[in-house]
C-alpha cells in the first residue's frame, strides 16, 4: 500500500455497484476510520500495570504500549496518561490504509444486507 499512496492523489472505492468515495486518500482515512493508534514509549516499566488496563490494547512491549483511541478523544487521553505517567515519546498515527479500505467494504456489505431486508420485508 506504500506504492499507492505514494502515487495516487485521488482514489474511487466502488462496493456493490455504488461509489463510496471520490477523492484522496487522507479523505479515505478521515471518513471511514473512527480511530487513531497511539504508541507510548513509558519513562520505566512500573507505569505499565495501570496503563495496560487501557480499552483496545494493540501491543505492550515493555516499555511501550499501543492502542486505539477514538480520534475525537485522542488530547483527553492523551492529557490524562501524561498528568499520571512518565512518557518518554508518542506517536499518534493514524490506521494502516489496509484497515481503513476493508472498513469501507465491510460498511458496504452491511448497508447492502440491511438494504436487501428492507427490501424483502416491504414485498
Amino acid at each position: 500500500m506504500k506504492d499507492i499512496e505514494a502515487l495516487c492523489k485521488r482514489v474511487v472505492i466502488i462496493a456493490n455497484g455504488s461509489i463510496y468515495h471520490d477523492g484522496s486518500l487522507d479523505e479515505i482515512v478521515d471518513q471511514f476510520s473512527g480511530d487513531k493508534i497511539v504508541t507510548l514509549q513509558l519513562r520505566d516499566d512500573h507505569s505499565l500495570e495501570s496503563i495496560s488496563k487501557l480499552p483496545n490494547l494493540i501491543e505492550i512491549d515493555p516499555p511501550k504500549i499501543k492502542f486505539r483511541v477514538d480520534r475525537d478523544g485522542v488530547g483527553r487521553v492523551l492529557s490524562q496518561i501524561l498528568s499520571e505517567h512518565a512518557v518518554d515519546d508518542i506517536v499518534v498515527e493514524d490506521p494502516p490504509l489496509e484497515e481503513v479500505i476493508s472498513n469501507v467494504f465491510s460498511q458496504a456489505e452491511e448497508k447492502n444486507r440491511r438494504d436487501a431486508e428492507l427490501l424483502s420485508n416491504s414485498q
